[in-house]
């Protein structure tokens, strides 16, 4: 069976098969934050054990978690972390 072209396929499943350079990006960056708060060691890496999991059941790398906090209190004052606010926009990430 012949695989067709990735010119072929509709834009929806392109969508579903591959990641857009802006989802690239942001992964890396993302990956980077993760990887620089294990001291950039591979045996540093946080496991699932030690994820933050969200109300809707996702699991977040502390990392993200002590930012958003620390953003947090320093806009308003100490306060408990809104797992509402979306740890992954773009302006986290540059944080």
């Amino acid at each position: 069976m012949p695989i067709p072209s990735r010119k072929e396929y509709p834009n929806s499943v392109k969508e579903r098969l591959w990641s857009s350079a802006n989802d690239l990006y942001r992964n890396a960056v993302r990956n980077s934050i993760e990887f620089a708060s294990e001291g950039w060691n591979w045996r540093n890496v946080a496991d699932d054990e030690q994820m933050i999991q969200s109300p809707s059941g996702e699991r977040i790398h502390p990392i993200h978690v002590m930012n958003a906090t620390a953003d947090q209190e320093q806009e308003k004052g100490e306060g408990e972390i809104e797992f509402s606010k979306d740890l992954m926009d773009s302006e986290s990430l540059s944080a």
